[in-house]
């Protein structure tokens, strides 16, 4: 037994919002504390050379000597920073130090040779890694320079990173209660339609197959709600149909029923009154007539109801030249018994190597109904032809009667339907409905012609030309 697993569209939803939630909570916060480390990493930069360009506008000249104008206390107010200490040195092209405890000879650099625009390094020592900025200042003849340098511990970037991304993010993962509540609320009043939708469907029933109204849907399921109402109408339509069947054939039945009834109790009477008597041969004969037409209807009704169904029921593919000769020879002598004529065209060149695919015996059925009614209805003279051509293949069914006319012609595929002269011959109007469906299921079509047209009346079955597949 398979099992059919449950599936909620709001769970769905849920979960796909919460997949792209915390996708984007990783994304973000990945992007916010990158982002904010090189903010502030060239925030920080910036502050640290105006630190040392502070510095160095205290060095002055006297001749070739340089001179710190400021004392350490000074100039530690000077780059004073109170989320960390910060260290400097000036220092000789030499590498003098003539103020500041910072070591220069931490880094790696050539003091000999000025720098036009501040350099920057990394130094991590442990246990506290240091941010360095070095700067040149040289004298108004530009011979000589001095190096001024300015260090800061990374912790201050560090931290000070962390409270701008923490400044941004935690906001947003605050949002977080608030937004995702909402947004599954704002899902669960959008899925309301789908819950009253469902509702509408499964209150339709065989009593109620009336179209779901579109007003409150919304456009998303517009189409599947329109191919649900054209499915209501058509099981509306084809249950229309059977109680219409089943009230015609109860309707076609009830006359043939009741004869063999009145007739089988006369028989019964004369038994009763006399055991030794023989059978009314009259009666017999009309009951057998009566009982012959029952079982003509019956099979009818079968054969319709048959026809009706949605499939096809063993579907091969078949030689139509066996078809035709086997309904020809099927029905010759009764043609014959009924003092008319049944003939064959000589059948064309090739048509034994045409193929049909379907049911063969329902088009065998479909063929003889069409020759039924022309034994009925139809003139002394039937003919039965089959023609092939490049894309179709015709099968013809004509004869020299009376005729139709466009009315009875538009109205003579209608179950239980005949003509207004047709009343003093048996039938039940079913068998060109039969022969409709069969050929209709087979991909085919079937056109009608009477006078002026043709000589009577001409029923042209047609199927297109199938590959051999």
């Amino acid at each position: 037994m398979k099992l059919i697993h449950s599936y909620s569209i709001q769970k769905k939803l849920r979960l796909t919002f919460l997949l792209l939630w915390s996708s984007s909570v990783v994304v973000t916060t990945w992007v916010a504390f990158t982002l904010t480390d090189h903010v502030a990493g060239v925030s920080l930069d910036r502050i640290l050379k105006d630190d040392a360009l502070a510095l160095a506008s205290q060095v002055h000249w006297e001749g070739e000597n340089p001179k710190f104008g400021v004392d350490i206390k000074t100039a530690d107010s000077m780059i004073f920073d109170s989320l960390s200490t910060s260290h400097f040195s000036v220092v000789t092209k030499l590498g003098e130090v003539i103020a500041g405890d910072f070591e220069v000879k931490r880094l790696n650099i050539n003091l000999s040779r000025p720098l036009s625009e501040p350099v920057f390094f990394d130094l991590s020592s442990i246990p506290n890694p240091m941010r360095v900025v070095g700067v040149t200042f040289q004298n108004t003849s530009k011979d000589h320079f001095v190096w001024v340098f300015v260090a800061e511990p990374q912790s201050k970037r560090t931290k000070i990173s962390r409270e701008l991304a923490s400044a941004i993010f935690l906001p947003a993962l605050c949002l977080t209660f608030i937004v995702v509540p909402l947004i599954f609320l704002g899902i669960r009043v959008g899925l309301e339609p789908a819950k009253a939708i469902s509702l509408a469907v499964s209150a339709r029933g065989i009593d109620d197959l009336s179209p779901i109204g579109l007003e409150q849907v919304p456009d998303e399921l517009k189409g599947v709600i329109a191919h649900i109402n054209d499915l209501l109408l058509r099981l509306q339509e084809a249950i229309a149909h059977e109680r219409r069947f089943i009230s015609d054939a109860a309707h076609q039945l009830r006359t043939p029923v009741a004869g063999i009834k009145l007739l089988s109790d006369d028989l019964a009477r004369t038994y009763k009154a006399d055991p030794a008597q023989a059978p009314d041969g009259e009666v017999l004969e009309q009951l057998q007539a009566v009982a012959t037409r029952a079982a003509h209807l019956v099979k009818q009704l079968l054969n319709l109801a048959r026809t009706d169904r949605s499939g096809q029921e063993e579907e091969t593919r078949f030689a139509l030249v066996a078809v035709v000769d086997r309904v020809y020879l099927d029905w010759k002598n009764l043609f014959k018994s009924s003092n008319k004529n049944l003939s064959l065209s000589p059948l064309p060149v090739g048509l034994e190597q045409v193929n049909l695919r379907g049911n063969a015996t329902l088009l065998g059925e479909a063929i003889g109904n069409l020759l039924d009614n022309a034994l009925r209805y139809g003139g002394d003279q039937i003919g039965l032809s089959v023609q092939s051509f490049s894309e179709k293949v015709d099968i013809k069914v004509f004869d020299n009667g009376v005729g139709l006319s466009p009315d009875e012609i538009t109205n003579v595929m209608t179950p239980f339907w005949r003509g207004s002269g047709s009343h003093h011959v048996e039938g039940a109007g079913l068998g060109l409905s039969i022969a409709s469906n069969v050929v209709r299921k087979m991909g085919g079509s079937i056109v009608i012609d009477s006078r002026p047209n043709v000589l009577g009346t001409e029923v042209i079955i047609s199927f297109p030309m199938q590959s051999d597949r």
